[in-house]
């Protein structure tokens, strides 16, 4: 196979799995005490004693974090309603991330370019515009300018990560139900950590990590060019 057509394969083979597992995934049904019940199998202790159960939901909470850090699994959106003259809004959900910013009408919606706090008032052609064409994200609040002299129903639609919720061990994870056996492994390897096994836990971090990547969600770029990372 010549160089040329290889690189094509490979490009197609990427584009395609951004394709399949591209997207939003169900959140899963599985209760914390399952998927701790199942990181005992993993770490081979069936009932508490070097490991409790509190311990172990601490690394399954510590897990769901990360998996959505990772993965950018849990998407969510917010709607701020725009005040006239002003620049920063403080969403009122927790995000770990925001990935974009719409600005929207009465009559038409559009996306928002990522700007930078010190750019605000020098951007190109700013001084002429009357609505918001860049936002920024510092210090968890959202900045959307130029920013309006008067507003009607103006608003920005933020498109953002949620942070997942602690949970107690009755509860139901609320990543994605692909991920629960990263989740499993996650638990498994921070556990084995505490017990020095050091050689199993990278192991299981790097089963971990292999899951991940098997499903991240930014593995294809929506919001962008539309072509596979």
């Amino acid at each position: 196979m010549s160089i040329r057509r290889f690189v094509i394969v490979v490009f197609l083979a990427l584009s395609l799995a951004g394709l399949v597992y591209a997207g939003p995934q169900a959140t899963s049904s599985t209760p914390a005490s399952t998927i701790i019940t199942n990181a005992r199998s993993y770490i081979n202790e069936a009932s508490a004693v070097f490991w409790s159960d509190a311990e172990l939901l601490v690394y399954l909470n510590d897990g769901m974090v990360d998996i959505a850090t990772r993965a950018r699994c849990l998407e969510d959106t917010e709607t701020i309603s725009l005040v006239a003259d002003q620049i920063e809004y403080a969403p009122v959900s927790t995000f770990l991330a925001i990935t974009a910013v719409q600005y929207s009408t009465t009559t038409y919606t559009k996306g928002l370019l990522p700007g930078s706090p010190k750019e605000v008032g020098l951007a190109v052609g700013e001084d002429s515009v009357a609505e918001p064409v860049y936002w920024y994200e510092w210090n968890d609040r959202v900045g959307a300018y130029p920013a309006l002299s008067s507003v009607t129903s103006e608003t920005i639609v933020l498109y953002a990560i949620s942070l997942p919720s602690t949970l107690t061990s009755d509860e139901d994870v609320t990543t994605p139900a692909i991920f629960d056996r990263a989740l499993t492994l996650y638990t498994a390897a921070q556990a084995l950590y505490k017990d020095k096994k050091f050689g199993q836990a990278g192991r299981y971090m790097a089963e971990y990590m292999e899951e991940i990547e098997r499903f991240r969600a930014d593995f294809y770029d929506r919001a962008g060019t539309g072509k596979a990372e």
